[in-house]
């Protein structure tokens, strides 16, 4: 196995913990908030702010990155900050809860674009490949952790699911150590340090603010079926989510631009099926979670293989500028999407224009079918 698939496979090891645990947490927190007293309008405005501040910081998280060249501190601080949900199980107040939550997804913001850079820069030459590996070996843990949480809340209930987490989390600290093992602090600089904007990150912040987002899905089935089944609907997400990552980053590789492009032709459905489509063989959060599934394991593995293919800065200011528009587009579309369950018959205009939007945009960068 040569060095490169070796860091690859790390940092994939180092993304699996991290996700058993925060998205095993974030499989609940929808419900959790809802026990707590918290409305669909102030969910949605509250996590889609906790999304912002996961993606928006991280224009000057990977410019400072870049600019330190401190990334692998960056990615010890960033998941470090995940001990903070397994906190949730002592919080009864939910905007203590909300606190603990945007505290939690500013590390997230410190740790992706330093991760990313080092990654894309190890990968060159196959970049599908390397970030759909990441993304599936990711998805694994985003996968177990809301069946080991659905499992814990049948069992005992949420604080208790909440407080097991600590143990997994040390498990990232492990995984941590050995990644740095691996790789030594790397001199990632290839390009002009700033931030630079171009059509494609406007494109991206169309494209997310189109898509209903995965919590927003939760918070609706939450009293339709039994409260451990919401994490499980969690789970197929993320399933469908790793495995869409693994051929798509493949196809990406031999195909190039089409393959994002799908991405942007399939974000609104999620929403419209949801609740616009009827079908007597599947319910239609099953059909809806699909949807979603596949375009966030195409955002999450082929995306970042283009804006490192793409890139016009260096590695960590390129993702930085890509994650803030992503970031920004989520917390325009949780804002939107939490308003519009309740005046549904808006929805299908928001989305449409919405999607249509980031399409163009996207065109106006690339070339369908051309070269990379």
């Amino acid at each position: 196995m040569n060095k490169a698939r070796r860091i690859v496979l790390a940092f994939g090891l180092v993304s699996l913990f991290g996700d058993l645990v925060y998205e095993g947490a974030r499989g609940i927190i929808p419900s959790y908030l809802k026990l707590l007293g918290m409305s669909s309008a102030a969910l949605g405005v509250a996590l889609g702010i906790a999304e912002f501040i996961a993606y928006a910081s991280r224009i000057f998280t990977g410019y400072l990155a870049d600019r330190s060249n401190r990334h692998r501190l960056m990615i010890f601080l960033g998941y470090g900050a995940i001990a903070f949900l397994p906190l949730l199980a002592f919080v009864y107040d939910r905007r203590v809860a909300i606190l603990l939550i945007f505290l939690e997804r500013f590390g997230k913001a410190l740790r992706a674009p330093a991760r990313d850079a080092i990654i894309g820069e190890v990968s060159t030459g196959m970049r599908g490949k390397a970030f759909g590996i990441h993304e599936a070996m990711d998805q694994i843990g985003a996968s177990l952790g809301p069946i080991l949480v659905a499992t814990l809340v049948m069992l005992y209930g949420i604080r208790e699911a909440l407080l097991f987490l600590f143990i997994p989390f040390l498990f990232i600290v492990a995984a941590l150590v050995y990644a740095r093992s691996l790789h030594p602090e790397p001199g990632i600089s290839k390009g002009p340090l700033g931030f630079l904007v171009r059509p494609m990150h406007v494109a991206v912040f169309f494209n997310a603010a189109s898509m209903m987002l995965p919590f927003l899905l939760l918070y609706e089935v939450t009293g339709v079926v039994k409260l451990y089944e919401v994490p499980l609907i969690y789970f197929y997400i993320n399933a469908v989510d790793a495995i869409t990552s693994i051929i798509a980053g493949k196809l990406y590789d031999d195909l190039g631009m089409v393959i994002p492009f799908i991405g942007f032709v399939l974000s609104p459905i999620p929403a419209l099926i949801y609740y616009y489509m009827f079908s007597l063989y599947f319910p239609r959060y099953v059909r809806a979670s699909t949807f979603i599934g596949i375009v966030m394991g195409l955002r999450e593995s082929v995306y970042r293989a283009m804006i490192a293919d793409t890139a016009k800065a260096s590695l960590a200011s390129e993702f930085g500028a890509y994650y803030t528009f992503l970031g920004l587009g989520m917390a325009l579309g949780g804002s939107a999407y939490g308003y519009l369950m309740i005046y549904k018959h808006r929805l299908p205009i928001y989305a449409i224009v919405t999607a249509l939007l980031g399409i163009a945009l996207f065109l106006t960068e690339v070339k369908i079918g051309g070269s990379q």
